[in-house]
């Protein structure tokens, strides 16, 4: 290859092979897979269906039926929020380093094509902590700015967003006292505005875990 044509190849690849990021709603299914007999899920959380609007590595999640009128992180703060029906509060925790009790992770593995959901062949990434089995089923075609999530432990979020790079389809939490899931039917690409994620200044904000 004529230098020149070297020098042009390496100057446009990164502009021709960067991926967008995605924008727009996932819609999922939740159930419950398997429970021992004294489980009771009495927020309805895990049996629910709920919308997920995704913007620049900010996302809220709408359950239909649920305590949790939605949850949200948002990325230029680190933090997710959390509004509970019915109540005139904010629960605000921060993502930098995590809640309190959230486990650190075990182990973790990546599993190609293991599934297809929606016409999308998937891979799994599978996180093991102390009490609980973690697998999150992802396409690529799905793809999230791992850069976005560096600094973020919170929820797992710098090993889910920053191993897979998407957005995931299909995730599956097993426990000793229950198993459930949750299973995208719709996809739908979009521009979601900021002003569609929920303004968190019209309520008062509760530090749920003071570290």
């Amino acid at each position: 290859m004529r230098p020149f044509l070297l020098l042009l190849s390496l100057l446009t690849a990164p502009v021709l092979y960067a991926q967008t990021p995605f924008e727009g709603e996932i819609n999922y299914r939740f159930s419950i897979l398997k429970k021992s007999p004294g489980f009771n899920d009495s927020t309805g959380c895990l049996q629910t269906t709920t919308r997920l609007l995704f913007k620049e590595g900010s996302f809220a999640e709408f359950p239909e039926t649920c305590d949790m009128e939605y949850e949200y992180f948002s990325k230029q703060l680190n933090q997710q929020f959390l509004k509970l029906r019915g109540k005139k509060f904010i629960g605000v925790l921060n993502y930098e380093k995590g809640p309190s009790d959230q486990e650190p992770v075990i182990s973790y593995e990546i599993r190609e094509h293991t599934d297809t959901i929606l016409g999308r062949v998937c891979n799994s990434l599978i996180l093991q902590t102390q009490s609980a089995k973690l697998t999150f089923v992802y396409s690529p075609e799905l793809y999230v700015n791992p850069e976005w999530y560096t600094n973020t432990q919170g929820g797992y979020y710098n090993y889910i967003y920053g191993m897979t790079k998407a957005l995931y389809l299909k995730f599956t939490i097993e426990t000793e006292q229950y198993t459930s899931q949750a299973i995208a039917y719709l996809i739908h690409p979009s521009h979601i505005l900021f002003t569609d994620l929920p303004d968190v200044s019209l309520h008062p904000l509760v530090q749920l875990d003071k570290q």
